[in-house]
């Protein structure tokens, strides 16, 4: 909305006072302890979360579930500009519109994933959510219009925002208080290496096959992990 507002030069600077904000106000927080740590974070501390990880059942199965998603689907995000502009042909107003819908029906969906996952159980709820993002992806694939490309760009935002949600919180509910941030930086840490090697494996399709063939391979690939993932989630992680 800002480069349609203002031009992309100025929406950079705004993007750029933002994080050196964002940085001083986290200089300014004070934990309010009377010592600090006895020591930091290290591979110890990553060893443990894994280590826990692999023992508990719901959140192993989480965590590969997320890690298997995020591999299949990382080059969504990364060509998500070039489907939009050069692959379907919207304006460059029209794709920061797009974008910034997506943006803001993804921390709608965000938002409402606590409610959500008190109706249906998270189990089941991540399921028909990958099961969905699979369908959106086809159809960012097939769109040929704006509208087309806004709905579903729209849905797969919310989607992909209600499972990274997910996922995050139930395996975090399930960490003991002792290791919430040992378990939280270990699954970080997997899942932002599947995005990375999902990104550049997409990438390269793109490069060979074009974008609606990458976008559809992704389609494919996600209901693969969906089917494979169904059993294994609803048994060990559907109960609890």
């Amino acid at each position: 909305m800002l480069i349609a507002a203002i031009g992309p030069s100025f929406a950079l600077a705004a993007e750029a006072s933002a994080l050196v904000i964002a940085a001083g106000l986290i200089a300014a927080v004070r934990t309010g302890g009377s010592s600090p740590a006895t020591r930091p974070a290290g591979h110890q501390d990553i060893g443990a979360g894994l280590r826990f990880i692999r023992r508990d059942p719901a959140v192993g199965v989480f965590t590969i579930t997320s890690f298997g998603f995020a591999l299949v689907t990382a080059g969504a995000v990364g060509l998500q500009v070039p489907l939009l502009r050069n692959t379907i042909g919207l304006t460059s107003t029209a794709t920061g519109w797009t974008l910034a819908l997506g943006a803001l029906t993804g921390t709608a969906t965000s938002l409402a994933t606590s409610k959500l996952a008190q109706r249906v159980k998270p189990s089941l709820l991540c399921l028909g959510a990958m099961v969905l993002v699979a369908a959106t992806l086809a159809g960012l694939a097939a769109a040929s219009g704006l509208p087309a490309a806004v709905v579903a760009f729209m849905a797969y935002s919310g989607l992909s925002w209600l499972l990274s949600t997910l996922f995050i919180s139930e395996r975090q509910r399930r960490a003991p208080a002792d290791l919430q941030a040992r378990v939280g930086i270990a699954g970080r840490m997997l899942v932002l290496g599947a995005v990375a090697a999902g990104s550049a494996v997409a990438t390269a399709l793109a490069g060979k096959a074009g974008i609606r063939v990458t976008y559809l391979a992704m389609a494919i690939s996600a209901a693969v992990i969906a089917i494979a993932a169904g059993s294994p989630l609803i048994r060990r992680a559907g109960l609890r």
